[in-house]
């Protein structure tokens, strides 16, 4: 099986808990995150198929400056964990499952098919139009299909570390009648220490001021992008 489908059968990773004790000057830098695109219109979208997050620096290495073959975007790839590309599509499924009323189908329904539509066009990653070609297949009317370009576990504990916690991902809704691409949200964040920016104290309080696993900081960075995903 192509690359999509490598850890799909692992389970979820956990969230590592954070302290709520403020004992570093630290806090979580904002700058390089893109504000969501607006809603649009999802009528007609009732059933939508979550293909898995792909590791992009597991196809192009890390240190890379790539695009999203989705949207085009540019992002820098980086160390990605075991497992990071199935816990964010399992996120990005419960979202859709408990605050949408869409209808997500699991990508484990479409291995089969995506391994047919990526042998017969001889690629090892998804084009927008190969995805809305599994969809058809699939028979939904919307896809989620998104990618993993940095998944950097801190190095250290909560209020100590060597290494910051790093992550870039993208996520998007295509259409597949119209093969068009209905939202899209991306996330581009390493976490800084408050002395490095003072301008953002909210998220330095609202984290506790505690340097946050890699998870955590794409748990919110998905909560963020999602707050303009359209709904029925």
């Amino acid at each position: 099986m192509p690359v999509l489908g490598k850890r799909g059968r692992k389970r979820p990773i956990a969230a590592a808990c954070v302290a709520l004790t403020v004992a570093a000057v630290l806090f979580w830098a904002g700058c390089a995150s893109t504000p969501p695109a607006p809603a649009a219109n999802a009528e007609g979208i009732k059933t939508v198929l979550v293909l898995p997050f792909v590791d992009m620096a597991e196809l192009y290495g890390p240190d890379e400056g790539v695009r999203s073959p989705i949207s085009g975007q540019a992002f820098e790839t980086g160390p990605v964990e075991e497992g990071a590309c199935l816990y964010m599509t399992q996120q990005m499924f419960t979202f859709l499952e408990e605050k949408t009323g869409f209808t997500p189908i699991p990508f484990e329904d479409a291995e089969g098919v995506l391994e047919e539509v990526m042998n017969a066009h001889n690629s090892i990653i998804l084009s927008r139009q190969m995805v809305c070609e599994v969809g058809q297949r699939m028979g939904v009317d919307g896809v989620a299909a998104g990618h993993v370009y940095r998944f950097r576990n801190r190095v250290g504990k909560a209020f100590s570390v060597d290494t910051p916690a790093s992550v870039a991902f993208d996520v998007h809704l295509l259409q597949v009648s119209q093969q068009k691409i209905l939202w899209s949200g991306r996330y581009d964040e390493t976490q800084k220490a408050l002395s490095d920016n003072l301008f953002d104290f909210s998220k330095f309080v609202k984290r506790g001021g505690a340097w946050v696993t890699a998870e955590k900081l794409a748990a919110g960075g998905l909560d963020k992008a999602l707050e303009t995903f359209p709904k029925q």
